[in-house]
């Protein structure tokens, strides 16, 4: 019945926003199936069916059905407690090496840094990641391509729409705007860094978008850098208020620092 009724309708469409995403549908006449037994990402189920820690979405008044999303957040409880506890653990996200040299280090790009041509050769040349919003991509397709023709990586940033109930808004976040830096940069970004906290729902877009969710060790706008870096560790220059040349400074600055801390800057497509 959901299979039919429910799924059937929005598969077309969805193909045709999501190419990159593979679904695998399986169909069961099972009342009550457990859809975390059973390794699966999300589910049909009918409104009195559904157990307590699921997050349930209505998707079909009429049959009183709703569509499960299952990060994080289904397998180990709780909207608030749930991401946390799934990313401590590493579920879905991207790891520094054990031992290495490498810090991994990644900038947040706003319009006026993305728009300065001088950008993208400067990035690739320190071997950093450039973060970059949906929103962003739409405005300025040409500058994110320009990144990725000097060879930056450009990683999804989310929908950049702040909104206080995003846990609404995490297909915007994660499919949406990886859809638009694709459609951008000619390759979907496979790194998931989004300004905002991540939680269960961006977690479970993100496993079916194929993307690893990376949750930076320090988080730091553009010139003021922490003073202690370490080995493996993950680091985000927020420069969305900067301009290319204030941004290039701060960068340029961060790589001495480590530098002097006998580390090399990596991109996030190394982390594990």
């Amino acid at each position: 019945l959901a299979a039919t009724m429910v799924l059937a309708p929005k598969l077309g469409r969805f193909a045709r926003e999501y190419p990159d995403v593979v679904l695998d549908v399986t169909t069961t006449n099972e009342g009550r199936f457990d859809l975390v037994a059973g390794g699966f990402d999300a589910g049909i189920h009918l409104g009195e069916f559904i157990e307590r820690d699921m997050i349930a979405v209505r998707v079909s008044p009429d049959q009183r059905a709703a569509i499960v999303g299952l990060g994080a957040l289904a397998i180990y409880g709780g909207l608030n407690v749930g991401a946390d506890a799934a990313t401590a653990l590493g579920i879905g996200v991207a790891h520094g090496a054990r031992h290495t040299d490498d810090a991994y280090v990644a900038v947040r790009l706003g319009p006026a840094a993305l728009a300065d041509p001088s950008l993208a050769p400067a990035l690739a040349g320190a071997r950093v990641t450039a973060i970059v919003d949906g929103e962003l991509a739409t405005r300025q397709p040409g500058a994110v391509r320009r990144l990725r023709q000097a060879g930056v990586e450009v990683a999804n940033g989310g929908s950049g729409e702040p909104n206080l109930l995003h846990v609404l808004w995490a297909e915007n976040d994660v499919a949406r705007s990886s859809r638009a830096i694709r459609l951008a940069a000619g390759v979907a970004p496979r790194e998931f860094a989004p300004a905002q906290r991540v939680n269960g729902f961006d977690m479970a877009w993100a496993r079916m978008a194929h993307q690893r969710i990376v949750r930076p060790f320090h988080q730091f706008i553009a010139g003021r850098f922490p003073q202690r870096l370490r080995a493996g560790g993950i680091y985000i220059i927020d420069g969305r208020a900067a301009g290319g040349s204030a941004l290039q400074e701060s960068l340029a600055n961060f790589l001495s620092a480590l530098q002097s801390a006998h580390l090399d800057a990596a991109p996030l497509a190394d982390l594990r």
